[in-house]
């Protein structure tokens, strides 16, 4: 099995011989907290040391902790509002006009394989020993609304594929403006990404980018 939960802290550890990948549950708010990705690297009962927390006076969600801004802590999958006004990485509208989301934790799920997307292109897998999946439920109780992060790791490659789905359990209508596969977000500007870009006749040309500002990047 490569995918790895401290049920006690909920942290989730997705990793093969080459890379890992962990996040956690953020104990007050409850949202999605990204704690690493790079490098293979041991599991352990607890990933505290991974955390990283700085004071702001300002614009904390609980009176009394200054280190409870979601705009400074790295997110999976960050939500606008409750203390996060950087470009979300969904845009959901109501019918009054407000755009604020807050999706927190649920439960989880570990899958043998890769499950197939409806009418969506996707990667795939040939036999379910290929591959580990992590589905984590979310949901928004105003909009009443379930949102699952999807997260597949291969055995033999270097690879995380990802994806979400927003469900409407309620009787309100909103409309689902952007919604990104996924958030990465980086604590500084000391990156490179490469990504493709292309689809005519099924080319994939890279292009190499210079990270130049703290932000998130959506996929």
């Amino acid at each position: 099995m490569s995918i790895t939960i401290n049920e006690s802290h909920l942290e989730f550890h997705l990793y093969n011989d080459q890379i890992s990948y962990i996040f956690r549950v953020l104990e007050k708010s409850h949202q999605l907290e990204h704690l690493y990705y790079g490098k293979r690297i041991h599991h352990r009962d607890s990933f505290a040391h991974l955390i990283e927390r700085e004071i702001r006076p300002s614009c904390n969600m609980f009176e009394g902790d200054h280190t409870s801004s979601m705009e400074h802590i790295k997110q999976e999958y960050p939500s606008f509002g409750s203390t996060d006004f950087r470009f979300p990485a969904h845009v959901i509208m109501r019918e009054d006009g407000s755009h604020i989301t807050n999706f927190v934790y649920q439960d989880f799920r570990v899958i043998k394989g890769k499950k197939s997307i409806d009418h969506l292109p996707a990667t795939y897998v040939e036999q379910e020993t290929e591959a580990d999946t992590l589905e984590i439920d979310l949901f928004d109780k105003v909009l009443q609304c379930q949102l699952t992060l999807t997260y597949t790791i291969y055995q033999d490659r270097n690879v995380i594929s990802r994806h979400a789905r927003f469900v409407n359990i309620g009787k309100e209508d909103y409309f689902l403006d952007q919604a990104m596969s996924m958030s990465l977000d980086l604590p500084d500007d000391q990156f490179e990404m490469i990504h493709l870009q292309g689809g005519v006749g099924k080319r994939r040309p890279s292009r190499k980018e210079k990270i130049i500002q703290r932000d998130s990047i959506h996929l």
